[in-house]
């Protein structure tokens, strides 16, 4: 929701923001992303209870059994779950929607970015930022998620601090 918001606020300044009405309620806000949420919560619930068989491959009698297998050497060997209790105090909500509102910004300087230095969307640096700031935001999360609950925890790691160096200069 707060992205389609945005949206509405820099249409004027950003070409590619302008949609219809309609596009942008029924169908970003009720539609896709409303659909990718409940199918995110749904693949969230069900990794983090899910019993890993580590048979070797070998062993497997079916050929659809091995590659169903060699498919799973990419999944994850456990699955940590974050509880961040963002309703539990005042303080917890407002770092988490501190958090929330500094993705937007790192989502929001993409496409300024994009409109100010001419970057066509296609072009490889465009795309190579977009990796790297995907890639960079895994830990960057991990260790403001650290820092807020941990309460021995007094300092923030490296990937945020670069990761807040990056929106800051891009800003």
């Amino acid at each position: 929701f707060s992205w389609e918001v945005l949206e509405v606020s820099f249409q004027h300044l950003l070409p590619n923001f302008k949609e219809c009405w309609w596009d942008h309620y029924l169908l970003d806000v009720f539609g896709c992303n409303l659909a990718g949420m409940l199918a995110g919560m749904w693949i969230c619930r069900h990794y983090a209870s899910k019993q890993f068989n580590w048979t070797g491959v070998k062993a497997l009698p079916t050929t659809r059994a091995k590659m169903s297998r060699v498919l799973q050497q990419f999944t994850p060997f456990s699955w940590t779950s974050y509880s961040w209790k963002t309703l539990n105090s005042c303080k917890r909500l407002i770092q988490v929607v501190l958090m929330l509102a500094f993705v937007e910004l790192c989502e929001l300087n993409a496409f300024f970015l994009k409109h100010a230095l001419w970057i066509p969307p296609p072009c490889h640096v465009n795309v190579a930022r977009l990796i790297l700031l995907w890639m960079l935001s895994f830990p960057a999360v991990r260790e403001y998620y650290s820092y807020i609950d941990n309460p021995a925890c007094n300092r923030i790691g490296s990937s945020l601090w670069l990761m807040m160096a990056i929106g800051s200069v891009e800003t």
